[in-house]
């Protein structure tokens, strides 16, 4: 299983960047492949954030848009959403302690443990 971020659909859906069309390719690419993909629901919520801020996306598409590509995704017969579940909260604990994150660096280090519960490689 294979883990998509936010920032690949970010690139992939806003064709200003410089990013663009590597991200849509990728996405391509993964949505042919026969290996399961998957993409973190707090991923999810971030790419929604992330893509109708007006701040950095001018005009900002409404949520509807954002919501179709999410769907679109969903309906690809390898992919999926994940979310926590029993064994995660031990999983982040040892990340947190290993890592010593703070702050900022807690999300990252929960997207690590969020994965690892779930068995991605890559």
């Amino acid at each position: 299983m294979n883990v998509l971020e936010s920032n690949i659909l970010v690139y992939a859906t806003r064709a200003e960047y410089s990013f663009y069309l590597k991200a849509h390719q990728a996405l391509t690419e993964l949505s042919a492949g026969g290996a399961r993909r998957t993409l973190p629901w707090p991923c999810a919520h971030e790419f929604l954030a992330v893509v109708t801020n007006p701040k950095f996306h001018r005009p900002g598409p409404p949520h509807c848009v954002a919501m179709q590509f999410l769907k679109y995704c969903s309906a690809l017969p390898s992919f999926g959403f994940i979310g926590e579940s029993r064994g995660y909260l031990d999983i982040l604990d040892r990340m947190l302690t290993s890592s010593k994150a703070s702050s900022g660096m807690i999300h990252d280090a929960k997207m690590a443990a969020f994965c690892i519960h779930h068995g991605v490689s890559e």
